[in-house]
């Protein structure tokens, strides 16, 4: 099965689920809040693409960045 990973976003996960064909996203079994699944038939236009890569990228520029080990020898 083929499906879109979309990251909306904890505050956007239950309004994200509410729109046909999505399901939570789990990894190893456990689900993920604001990761969601998008079937093929949620993305078989453009137009129906744009609204979730719009809800990710306008999740995304939030985010903060993490801070990376520098390995120094």
């Amino acid at each position: 099965m083929c499906a879109l990973v979309v990251r909306l976003g904890p505050d956007a996960n239950d309004q994200g689920l509410k729109e046909p064909p999505t399901r939570p996203m789990d990894f190893r079994g456990r689900s993920m809040t604001g990761y969601l699944y998008v079937g093929r038939d949620g993305t078989t236009s453009a137009a129906q693409l744009r609204i979730w890569l719009t809800g990710g990228l306008e999740f995304v520029p939030g985010l903060q960045v993490a801070k990376q080990k520098v390995c120094r020898q």
